[in-house]
């Protein structure tokens, strides 16, 4: 029987080939962004005090999504991403020496808006997203994997033909202690 986490990554690779499928049936789109998100995660002093610990760090990827339209108002999309880099952690707001950094972060979405103006189309998007994390000190390593429910706002502006510039706020899940929001900047080409 598969593990739950290993269940994910087949049901996320069922629907990337599905909407690979999808692409080629016309009312496609494919993009590429670059994203910034912040990473939180609070948790309780080890000596039973009542003293939160509080650890960030602001990850940066950079992602692909393919989508298909099912009416100019809905459309639904698959996403994949990795770290650009290694990004540092802090504790109490105070920076460190440790690096995290995103090795995996893909999901599945539906989107639904309305333009407001030619070529301006604000949209909400909500779906699954699922990662794995892995921070990094002094050569030790310790990998995470998280998920959950992800809901956001995004714009969407045409700037060519069968071109869009996106923006894109996302609450990528907020599970087990752990938060993850950010946004995205990207473009994508309609097919």
């Amino acid at each position: 029987m598969l593990k739950p986490s290993s269940m994910a990554k087949v049901v996320a690779a069922s629907v990337i080939l599905s909407a690979s499928s999808a692409v080629l049936a016309g009312d496609a789109y494919m993009g590429a962004s670059i994203g910034f998100a912040d990473y939180e995660e609070k948790w309780q002093d080890l000596d039973l005090s009542d003293e939160v610990i509080a650890v960030d760090s602001t990850l940066t990827t950079v992602n692909i999504r393919a989508g298909k339209e099912f009416s100019p108002y809905f459309a639904a999309e698959v996403r994949l991403g990795t770290s650009l880099g290694h990004d540092l952690i802090s504790v109490d707001g105070i920076e460190t020496i440790a690096e995290m950094s995103v090795r995996e972060i893909y999901g599945a979405y539906i989107r639904g808006g309305f333009p407001i103006a030619e070529g301006y189309f604000p949209y909400l998007v909500v779906g699954y997203t699922q990662s794995t994390l892995k921070a990094e000190l002094y050569g030790l390593e310790a990998k995470g994997e998280l998920g959950g429910v992800s809901f956001g706002v995004g714009l969407d502006i045409d700037v060519g033909s069968d071109i869009t510039a996106n923006f894109e706020y996302m609450d990528y899940f907020d599970t087990v202690g752990v938060q993850v929001t950010g946004f995205t900047l990207g473009v994508a080409k309609s097919f």
